[in-house]
């Protein structure tokens, strides 16, 4: 047979050229930077974060301490109890009144209409009939006393003298139907109609008396068509 022609051995296969040590440390070098700088972003993203619920929640607790101070101020000036209005409070009886000597003839008549609401213009309590300043130096006074029953709280006398004007008056106020326990707590100079004699002081009794002083105009009557207390129970 033909000889076959000589071939020389195969060698090792070509070597593929890899990526020099130098290239790839060059590519890896920067992701490990890349990772820490992420890692420190987030880090101080969580601080911000964590400070900002902290200082939120401090805010919160000052807002509601201040909160709580106003709205206590608050609720202590409504809950102060606020003073009842005056009503119309109805007397059980009367009875006259006098200071002096001599007695009235004609104090004691009529009662009736006052206690039930008031008379009219021909129809009204009345005393007799004075000469001189001083009820003709006989009398230092004279009234009516209403008896409400109870004690009250007085704020006002609504009061109609019938034309009788001038005249010095007080509202008294007391525990007693007794003078001395009257105490003043107003008054007023009659104006001929209806008028109101306030009080001047807390006033709180039984007893409510519309009293006629002196000095008096010569030929003076005291006159009363209607007398209305006003205030509150006791």
């Amino acid at each position: 047979p033909a000889a076959q022609p000589h071939r020389a051995p195969a060698g090792p296969p070509p070597v593929q050229p890899t990526a020099p040590v130098g290239r790839a440390t060059r590519h890896g070098a920067p992701r490990k930077p890349a990772n820490r700088g992420l890692i420190g972003i987030a880090a101080a993203a969580l601080t911000i974060v964590v400070g900002l619920g902290a200082w939120a929640l401090s805010g919160d607790d000052g807002s509601d301490k201040g909160a709580a101070k106003q709205g206590g101020g608050t609720g202590q000036h409504s809950s102060a109890p606020s003073a009842p209005a005056a009503t119309t409070l109805k007397p059980v009886s009367a009875f006259p009144l006098e200071d002096g000597s001599s007695r009235d003839s004609q104090f004691d008549k009529k009662l009736d209409l006052l206690v039930s609401g008031g008379g009219s213009h021909s129809d009204y309590w009345q005393s007799a009939t004075y000469r001189g300043e001083n009820f003709g130096n006989l009398l230092k006074g004279i009234g009516v006393v209403f008896d409400m029953g109870h004690p009250v709280k007085v704020d006002s006398v609504r009061v109609n003298t019938l034309g009788v004007s001038g005249a010095p008056m007080e509202l008294r106020v007391g525990d007693s139907k007794d003078l001395g326990a009257l105490h003043i707590v107003g008054k007023a100079s009659s104006s001929g109609g209806t008028f109101t004699i306030k009080t001047d002081k807390a006033a709180t009794g039984q007893y409510v008396c519309v009293w006629f002083t002196t000095p008096v105009p010569d030929g003076f009557k005291a006159k009363l068509s209607a007398v209305t207390v006003l205030g509150s129970a006791g």
